[in-house]
């Protein structure tokens, strides 16, 4: 194989190059940091008010209070996340309130002002029975153990209680017995693994083409044709390569004349 080139093929790339590496040091660090960031050991909070578990029944639909506490109560000391819970009617907030949600947002924010260590659960009923419905509330400090699985878990078990349960009490007691065990277990945070992956293809890739790609690599065992051998020149490009290796110009394409030989010349 031919290979025209107006400098020399075989020169490869300087070996200072290599000192490149020391500008990714930073980034290998912040990679080692995401990587361990991926694998979540909850710690338990630290109660910063004093604040115990709180049981409203403003609806009277909890039988056992005391029960009920035990449950929130066992859950609080595991996770230092202090569980509320309260029952009312729906006349009490919704001529105030679109929803239940923002209900239960506004009953946190009066309960706890800016603590953001604690769970609220409110459950509604018209004053008349009916359709009942709840909602939960928690803080943001509380994110790393009640993580978005494991609530939307907790919301489905306490669903499915309050559907078959006669006791309001009973239901969240045992949803939250069902939570507490495996609610302090070890996890791997998915958009942290899916945030480091990127950050490590794109940093791999940079430093890969940066530091060890070398175009002339293929080359190296190339040497230069010094054979005096007449050469075709292309009237279109100027361009020359040597006679008998084709009938157009490797550059253009274009059938040329001959002409002279060509300043370099390396065959592989």
């Amino acid at each position: 194989m031919y290979v025209y080139a107006n400098y020399d093929v075989r020169k490869q790339r300087s070996p200072a190059r290599y000192l490149l590496l020391l500008f990714y040091i930073p980034f290998f660090i912040l990679m080692a940091f995401m990587f361990k960031s991926c694998f979540v050991s909850p710690k338990p909070l630290e109660d910063s008010c004093g604040t115990g578990i709180v049981i409203e029944d403003g609806a009277g639909v909890i039988a056992d209070e005391e029960a009920l506490g035990e449950s929130l109560e066992a859950f609080w000391k595991k996770t230092g996340i202090a569980p509320a819970v309260i029952t009312v009617y729906n006349e009490q907030w919704k001529a105030s309130y679109k929803d239940l949600e923002r209900y239960a947002f506004s009953a946190y924010v009066n309960m706890y002002n800016s603590d953001e260590k604690h769970w609220l659960i409110v459950y509604s009923i018209p004053a008349k029975g009916g359709d009942w419905s709840w909602e939960g509330m928690q803080g943001n400090d509380t994110d790393p153990i009640i993580t978005e699985s494991r609530a939307n878990k907790f919301t489905d078990k306490l669903q499915k209680l309050l559907e078959d349960e006669s006791d309001v009490g009973v239901a969240i007691a045992k949803a939250f017995d069902a939570t507490t065990p495996s609610i302090m277990d070890s996890y791997v945070d998915g958009e942290m693994v899916a945030v480091t992956i990127f950050v490590t293809l794109f940093i791999g890739i940079h430093c890969f083409f940066m530091v060890f790609y070398d175009p002339n690599r293929k080359y190296r065992g190339a040497y230069e044709y010094s054979e005096m051998q007449p050469e075709v020149t292309c009237n279109y490009c100027g361009c020359k390569y040597i006679e008998g290796t084709g009938n157009v110009c490797p550059f253009c394409g274009t059938a040329i004349p001959t002409g002279y030989i060509p300043q370099n010349d390396y065959r592989m």
